[in-house]
């Protein structure tokens, strides 16, 4: 058996397309061809038929791939113990939301384990839509969503409908960050009016629950709509911004105080805005254990 055949046979039928499969797999469809079709004259069994749509799991190919894969869980867990803890090897993959406060725990827990044999682990910062896509679809272990109170039934439906297991991490209303030298920085209650004029920093790739982006107006409510707008798709950016442009703030979590010093920033609340959201961890249950220790890690500082 070529184990790198299995991957092969999950892919295939997780997309229900062996051109999907191979774009994903980056192999050659004539060569994924090829070695499906030597893995079922190998067991004597036809796993997949095509159909007008792609390809289809035949009965037998059914029974045959939950057999594959308690052989590949077999397989995962014998490279965990022999050749991991061998290693001392701490690897997973996370995708979360642009916060700051998640970034600093990160970057402190990756100074508790530096001493390790072998780290590799991948940290990817996106919008809340491709980081379910991510979880689902990319092998990732965990990510974190953030997403505003109004959409819950929409994430929770969701999740539930993609299998997806979830735990809230934290609740809270985003927040003003400014400049310490904005005008408004100086005022003791900030006003939705006051906000007319000054420029609004947007993550530009901030998805609907319909999976539009937001590449265009949006409103905190009915009432107000910023005209002035910068959409940026990293982080580090927006604190250059702020810090060099007086009159442009973002709407954040709580920002650690460290980060505000740094940049010469500091965060108002604004009066009359319900800007109520929640950040979630998200996860396939036999993926979690993966970084079980970065994540118990977080829940401990939030």
């Amino acid at each position: 058996m070529n184990l790198e055949h299995l991957k092969y046979i999950f892919a295939i039928e997780k997309y229900g397309s062996i051109s999907m499969a191979a774009r994903q797999l980056y192999v050659a469809q004539p060569n994924l061809s090829r070695a499906i079709k030597e893995f079922e004259e190998e067991y004597g069994i036809k796993i997949f038929e095509r159909t007008s749509k792609g390809v289809a799991v035949t009965p037998e190919g059914r029974r045959f791939i939950e057999k594959l894969r308690d052989i590949q869980k077999g397989i995962d867990s014998l490279f965990d113990e022999f050749v991991n803890e061998k290693n001392d090897e701490i690897t997973f993959k996370i995708s979360g939301p642009r916060a700051t406060y998640i970034s600093e725990l990160f970057a402190k827990y990756i100074d508790t384990i530096k001493d390790s044999e072998r780290i590799a682990i991948r940290y990817s910062e996106t919008n809340s839509i491709q980081t379910i896509q991510n979880v689902i679809e990319h092998d990732y272990d965990v990510g974190i969503i953030r997403y505003a109170k109004k959409y819950e039934k929409f994430y929770k439906s969701r999740m539930k409908y993609k299998g997806i297991e979830y735990e809230k991490l934290k609740e809270f209303e985003f927040i003003l960050m400014m400049s310490r030298e904005n005008p408004l920085a100086c005022k003791d209650e900030i006003g939705e009016e006051d906000l007319k004029g000054q420029i609004e920093l947007v993550h530009g790739d901030n998805a609907l629950p319909n999976g539009n982006y937001i590449d265009i107006d949006y409103e905190i409510n009915d009432k107000f709509i910023n005209h002035k707008r910068i959409y940026i798709y990293e982080r580090a950016s927006q604190f250059e911004i702020m810090h060099q442009v007086n009159n442009s703030y973002m709407w954040t979590s709580k920002v650690p105080d460290d980060v505000l010093e740094r940049w010469g920033l500091v965060q108002r609340r604004c009066r009359g805005v319900d800007y109520a959201m929640r950040d979630y961890l998200i996860y396939n249950h036999d993926k979690k254990h993966q970084c079980d220790e970065f994540i118990n890690f977080l829940k401990s500082n939030i």
